[in-house]
């Protein structure tokens, strides 16, 4: 039992410290205030494609002002209604415009979708987005499945409650119960789908339903937390009608804080156990293993298997996943045909400097000192630790040739 109890403590910390790290490590609130801005230009255009093809189907003809309504009224705090006013009047004036106009408004909700998938890569360290028709049949899809599902997910209680079965049954108040209940469902179906579609990258059904239950949990708290904000705050005494516009923006924010933050956690869970006896060298050094192994395999004639470098560096596979990341930014490696990896380029045209200028994290004196492999390259680190990078101009091939000599 106590074993038990001190393996969940370590675990608990491991994915509290893992979170943290990613939070600041992948700029997640310099994404959200980009998302922020982006879906600031991308509501009309998103609301027009969806009057649009709402108004395609005959059955949800009429429905379009109340799938806006639910929208403004269960995802939105109260602080919206002149916004929610405002875009209506935006995207009526934009479904009367030219055929060049419309293809302008779709392009700029597609962008929307461009960012979002471009923060959700970064979070998962995915380097290759989705590219060509697999792009925009993704994208399509949300842009055209999204309206009409939640909107017939409204139209479908609409008519169950109508029945007189369940007319009867509200005599208990149960109809009112189980539409409150609706939008959380719909928010966790969306997020769910949100984290487990958007990444160019396989992620469990599992983790994404877990994130999608958080950040619906979250989003919900917020959504209270920040109405009470808005009422018991001096803003609509101060900008009038115009404070409506600074809410939107805060709220927009705060939603995508919540929905990276989710993406995080769902990634996290994602995350294989580390190694027990994980080095804490600083990440050059390790890469400079990574590139090492690599070039002598290369010298070899040979490949070197992902399993070969888990078992000669041993590291986090966050830190492992980072270090392939540079290493790919850089084409310092590349898959063979037959399959394996191998060194992508000659190494006397990278730097020391080059490497630390993407890895610069914890070189210093004191992480240095538990290193004893490496000489040549350790001591370029321990003199630049103590004095300036122009020591680091010194290429690879030349420092590890130093080394096994």
């Amino acid at each position: 039992m106590i074993r038990l109890l001190e393996t969940m403590y370590r675990r608990t910390i491991w994915f509290g410290q893992q979170i943290v790290r990613q939070f600041g490590e992948h700029g997640l609130t310099d994404s959200a205030a980009s998302l922020t801005y982006t879906t600031l230009f991308a509501v009309v255009p998103l609301m027009t494609v969806s009057y649009t093809i709402l108004s395609v189907m005959p059955d949800f003809e009429g429905v379009g002002t109340r799938f806006q309504d639910f929208l403004f009224r269960n995802f939105v705090p109260e602080s919206g209604a002149v916004i929610q006013e405002r875009l209506a009047d935006f995207s009526n004036q934009a479904r009367n415009l030219t055929v060049a106009g419309l293809a302008i408004l779709v392009v700029s909700a597609f962008m929307l979708l461009v960012s979002i998938e471009k923060a959700f890569n970064n979070i998962w360290n995915v380097t290759e987005p989705r590219r060509g028709l697999q792009r925009f049949l993704v994208y399509w899809g949300v842009l055209t499945c999204g309206p009409p599902l939640v909107v017939g997910g409204i139209l479908i209680s609409s008519y169950l409650f109508s029945l007189p079965l369940l007319a009867q049954v509200d005599t208990f108040g149960a109809r009112d119960t189980l539409l409150s209940y609706l939008p959380i469902l719909l928010s966790s179906v969306g997020f769910t789908v949100l984290y487990a579609a958007v990444p160019n990258c396989y992620v469990p059904l599992r983790f994404a339903f877990l994130g999608g239950l958080l950040t619906t949990g979250t989003f919900e708290a917020a959504k209270l937390l920040f109405a009470w904000a808005v009422a018991n705050s001096d803003m609509q005494l101060i900008y009038g009608t115009f404070a409506a516009v600074p809410l939107f923006l805060a709220w927009l924010y705060l939603v995508w804080v919540l929905v990276l933050s989710g993406a995080i956690v769902v990634r996290t869970l994602s995350l294989p156990r580390d190694p027990l006896d994980v080095s804490h060298e600083p990440l050059l050094v390790s890469c400079v293993r990574v590139l090492k192994l690599l070039r002598e395999a290369h010298q070899a004639g040979k490949t070197v298997d992902e399993t070969e470098v888990e078992a000669a560096v041993l590291m986090r596979f966050i830190d492992r996943e980072r270090i392939f990341r540079v290493l790919n930014e850089m084409d310092l490696i590349a898959h063979a045909d037959e399959g394996g990896l191998m060194l992508g380029r000659d190494l006397r045209g990278v730097t020391l400097l080059d490497l630390y200028l993407r890895l610069p994290a914890d070189v210093n004196a004191e992480s240095l000192a538990r290193i004893e492999d490496l000489p040549q390259v350790l001591a370029a680190l321990r003199r630049f630790a103590t004095s300036n990078v122009e020591v680091l101009a010194h290429d690879l091939d030349g420092l590890l040739t130093e080394a096994q000599s």
